[in-house]
C-alpha cells in the first residue's frame, strides 16, 4: 500500500515520491493532466488564450521540494504537480477560467501556497488535506474545482454558499449537495496521521466525503461545456465585451466551431468588426452623453440647495453670517457659469458631427465610417506598439499577428464602405494627442488654481472687512489652491524628469535594433 507522505523530513527526491505510488496514482495523475491539457487547448482554439502561454508537463519542481515537505503534501499531489500543465501568463489573474476561478500554476511557490486554502478559510478543517489539492485558484468568490487524490473525484464549489456547482450532479435520493460545516463536523474524530494542515482538533474536515464526481467526468465535462459554449470564460470578472461582445457565440457557430474546420482567421476578423462596433457606437453618442452632463450641472441654480442658501441670506442675524451665504452662493454660480460653458461647447460639438438634429445610425455611413477610421488608427497604434516593445519574442509575435489581421479588417471595412456609401470621404483621424496634450499638461493644471485664486481674491474685495469668518474660509480656499500648485509643480517636474529617462530608452532601443538589422 502506497504511504500518504514521505517517510522523514528533507529527504523528499523524485525518487522517493515515485516509489510510493502504485500504478493507479501514475494513470489518475495523468488522466487529470491529459485533460486539463485538453481544456487549455481548447481554450487556446477558442482564441481566448494565446498559444505562448500553454506549458505542458512534465516540469522539474525540486527547487519546491522543502516547501512541499513542510506542507506535508502526498506524493499523489507533488507528483500530479509536476505532471500537469500550466497557464504562464505573466499575470494570470487577467483571465478567467472554470466557472471564474483563475488558472492555478504550482509551479509558483505562492500558489502552492494558496493552494492549501484558497477559500481563505480561518478553520483548519475547511483547508485542503495533504492529499487533496484544487486545480483552479479562487476569484472574487467564485468556483473552485477541488480534486481528491485518494478518491481520484473532483468537486466545484463556490466561496459563498459551500454548494456544489456541478451540473452533472443532480438532486435527489438522499445526495447531499453542500460541502458540511465546522459545526457539522464537530464530535467527528478521524485519525489521518496528519496534525498539522487540513484538519483540526479532532481530525475532520468539511472536503471529505465532498460532492464530487470521478475526476474523468468532471474534466470530459468542461471540455464539452466549452466546445458547445454552454460555458465560456470571458462572462467573469476579467472577462470584456471591447474583446468579447454579446452575440459572439453565434460567430463561432458560423465559422465551424468546434470542429477541426473552425475558420480562425474569419472568426477573429468577425469578432474583431463585431467588438468594434459596439465601440463605435457607444463612442458616437458620447457627444450626446456629454450634453446631458452638462445640463444636469447647468440646473444647478434651481436644486433645493441654492434656494436654502438664498433664503440664509435672507434671514442671516449677522453681517457676517449674511456673507457666508453669499459666498457659498457665488462659488455655485461659478460652478454653474463653468457648467454653461461647458454646455455650450458640447452642444457645438455635437452639432459639428451630427448637425440639423441628426442621431447616430440615421444613415449608414454614420457607423461603417467610424468604424475604418477607428481600423486605421488602431493600426497606428499597433505599429508603434511594436516599434518600441521590450516584450519576449513570442508576445511580439502575437502583436505581428494581430496588426496584420487589423490590415486584413482595414481592407473588409473599406469594400463595405465603397458599398453603403460611395464617393462619401473618410472621417478625419481622432485628434486626441492635441487634447491629451492641451489637458496633460504643467500650464493646463496649473492655469485652473490661478484663475480660482484670481476669482476668489475678487470675490474677497467685496466683503466689508468687519465679516472675519467670511475672509478666513475665502483665505482657506486660497491656501488649498496654492498648496495644489505646489502638489502639482512637484508632481510634473517628477515627470519631466521620467520623460526624458524614457525618451533615452526609447533612442537606445531603436539603436540596439538598427545595429541588429545591420549586423
Amino acid at each position: 500500500m502506497a504511504a500518504n507522505t514521505p517517510k522523514s523530513q528533507n529527504t523528499l527526491t523524485m525518487e522517493s515520491i515515485t516509489a510510493s505510488l502504485t500504478s493507479r496514482d501514475i494513470s489518475n495523475a495523468h488522466e487529470v493532466s491529459t485533460l486539463l491539457l485538453k481544456i487549455y487547448q481548447t481554450l487556446i482554439h477558442m482564441q481566448y488564450l494565446p498559444p505562448h502561454t500553454l506549458a505542458p508537463g512534465p516540469h522539474d519542481l525540486t527547487h519546491l521540494f522543502p516547501l512541499f515537505e513542510e506542507l506535508q503534501l502526498s506524493p499523489q499531489i507533488i507528483y500530479l504537480y509536476q505532471v500537469i500543465p500550466y497557464i504562464s501568463y505573466p499575470d494570470s489573474h487577467t483571465h478567467d477560467f472554470y466557472m471564474g476561478g483563475y488558472y492555478a500554476d504550482f509551479r509558483q511557490k505562492n500558489q502552492v501556497e494558496d493552494g492549501r486554502n484558497t477559500m481563505y478559510a480561518e478553520d483548519r478543517r475547511e483547508q485542503m488535506r495533504p492529499w487533496m489539492t484544487p486545480l483552479s485558484l479562487l476569484c472574487n468568490h467564485m468556483c473552485v474545482l477541488f480534486y481528491d487524490s485518494k478518491t481520484h473525484m473532483i468537486g466545484i464549489f463556490d466561496q459563498m454558499s459551500g454548494r456544489t456547482q456541478d451540473r452533472g450532479l443532480k438532486e435527489g435520493h438522499g445526495r447531499r449537495m453542500q460541502l458540511r460545516t465546522v459545526e457539522d463536523l464537530d464530535g467527528e474524530r478521524r485519525d489521518d496521521g496528519h496534525p498539522r494542515l487540513g484538519c483540526g482538533s479532532k481530525g475532520a474536515n468539511v472536503y471529505d466525503d465532498m460532492p464530487s464526481r470521478p475526476a474523468g467526468d468532471v474534466l470530459r465535462d468542461i471540455i464539452r461545456q466549452y466546445e458547445t459554449l454552454e460555458e465560456v470564460p470571458w462572462v467573469y470578472e476579467h472577462g470584456s465585451s471591447r474583446d468579447w461582445p454579446e452575440g459572439v457565440k453565434q460567430l463561432f457557430f458560423k465559422h465551424g466551431w468546434p470542429g477541426p474546420d473552425f475558420d480562425v482567421e474569419a472568426f477573429e476578423l468577425d469578432r474583431m468588426r463585431m467588438a468594434a462596433m459596439e465601440e463605435v457606437m457607444y463612442r458616437a453618442m458620447e457627444p450626446f452623453r456629454k450634453v446631458d452632463r452638462c445640463k444636469d450641472w447647468a440646473e444647478e441654480a434651481n436644486r433645493p440647495e441654492m434656494l436654502m442658501l438664498k433664503r440664509q441670506v435672507a434671514t442671516a442675524e449677522t453681517l457676517d453670517e449674511e456673507w457666508l451665504a453669499r459666498f457659498q452662493i457665488w462659488k455655485k454660480e461659478q460652478e454653474i457659469e463653468g457648467a454653461k460653458k461647458e454646455l455650450a461647447e458640447a452642444e457645438a460639438e455635437r452639432d459639428k458631427v451630427f448637425p440639423n438634429g441628426q442621431k447616430p445610425g440615421d444613415k449608414p455611413e454614420d457607423w461603417i465610417l467610424c468604424e475604418l477610421r477607428k481600423w486605421r488608427q488602431d493600426i497606428i497604434r499597433e505599429e508603434e506598439a511594436i516599434k518600441y516593445t521590450t516584450e519576449q519574442a513570442e508576445i511580439i509575435e502575437g502583436k505581428r499577428r494581430h496588426l496584420e489581421l487589423l490590415h486584413k479588417v482595414l481592407e473588409i471595412c473599406k469594400t463595405d464602405a465603397d458599398r453603403l456609401c460611395p464617393g462619401k470621404a473618410e472621417l478625419p483621424a481622432e485628434d486626441k494627442h492635441s487634447k491629451i496634450s492641451l489637458y496633460h499638461s504643467r500650464a493646463y493644471s496649473l492655469d485652473g488654481s490661478r484663475k480660482g485664486i484670481e476669482a476668489l481674491e475678487e470675490f474677497r474685495a467685496k466683503v466689508p472687512t468687519t465679516c472675519q469668518k467670511t475672509i478666513d474660509l475665502i483665505q482657506q480656499e486660497v491656501d488649498m489652491y496654492n498648496e495644489s500648485i505646489n502638489r502639482s509643480n512637484e508632481w510634473w517636474d517628477r515627470h519631466d524628469v521620467a520623460l526624458k529617462e524614457a525618451e533615452k530608452r526609447k533612442e537606445a532601443l531603436a539603436a540596439i535594433k538598427s545595429a541588429a538589422q545591420k549586423g
